[in-house]
């Protein structure tokens, strides 16, 4: 475990091992800021990594991330993402993880997505996240057997979207100034409130 005392840090994290990265007091205390705007700011490519209580910001050109996971079985919980053109994203065949209790929101017009699973991300459990200011909330594509509940997804294009993904949980959502949009996807449970 790596705990991160109270402080500003100008880094992109390159995680290639399993390890638990914490901050010490919470995201309102920790802030991490990509020293390269066009690198995601945690970038996770072991197993078993768990990222908790940090705001991440800045990672702002086309198709980089505030954290990207390539990898199974990891945490990410307690975050603040903000201006980031991905928030998470989670990234071919990156299965069984828990994204829970973030908070993602972008005010930038290029954004593209809070949340996002591509190429056969599956089994993999997103709850409690509040979603904000993006085109998509959380965008699902190729991606199955995800549970989705929870989470509170407002001020988006679409809330949430899914293309060519199967068998998805999806429950208990609020959708606030946006929906659910499904195009080629099919035998998903969606009850949202």
């Amino acid at each position: 475990t790596i705990v991160v005392r109270d402080g500003t840090y100008l880094e992109n994290v390159d995680v290639n091992k399993r390890l638990t990265i914490r901050s010490e007091n919470g995201f309102a205390s920790t802030i991490i800021q990509a020293a390269k705007s066009y690198d995601p700011v945690f970038e996770i490519t072991a197993d078993y990594v768990t990222i908790c209580g940090f705001t991440v910001e800045g990672a702002d050109i086309w198709r980089y991330d505030g954290i990207k996971l390539k990898a199974d079985h990891c945490s990410v919980l307690n975050n603040k993402i903000l201006n980031t053109n991905y928030g998470i994203d989670l990234y071919r065949a990156s299965n069984s993880n828990t994204i829970s209790d973030n908070t993602i929101s972008s005010n930038m017009p290029s954004s593209h997505c809070g949340i996002h699973l591509a190429c056969s991300c599956n089994n993999n459990i997103i709850s409690r996240n509040t979603i904000s200011n993006s085109d998509k909330g959380i965008y699902l594509a190729c991606s199955n057997d995800n549970i989705i509940s929870g989470n509170t997804i407002s001020n988006n294009d679409d809330g949430i979207y899914l293309c060519g993904s199967r068998n998805n949980d999806i429950r208990d959502n609020i959708f606030v100034n946006d929906g659910l949009f499904v195009r080629s996807s099919y035998d998903n449970t969606v009850e949202s409130n």
